[in-house]
C-alpha cells in the first residue's frame, strides 16, 4: 500500500489538469511501468476515489 499512496500523490498533482478518463489512463500506465504485482483496476479504483 504504501507504493500505492507514493504513486498516487504524484498523480494527483498532475490528475488536477487532467480530464478523469485521462487521470485513469495515466494511473493504469504508471502502475504497467512500475511493473508491480497488482492490476491497473486497483490503481483506478484509487485515483477515482482520490479525485472524489
Amino acid at each position: 500500500m504504501q507504493a500505492v499512496w507514493r504513486n498516487a500523490g504524484e498523480g494527483l498533482r498532475f490528475v488536477q489538469h487532467s480530464d478523469l478518463l485521462n487521470t485513469r489512463w495515466v494511473c493504469s500506465e504508471t502502475w504497467w511501468r512500475q511493473g508491480s504485482g497488482w492490476t491497473g483496476g486497483q490503481s483506478q479504483l484509487c485515483w477515482a476515489r482520490a479525485l472524489n
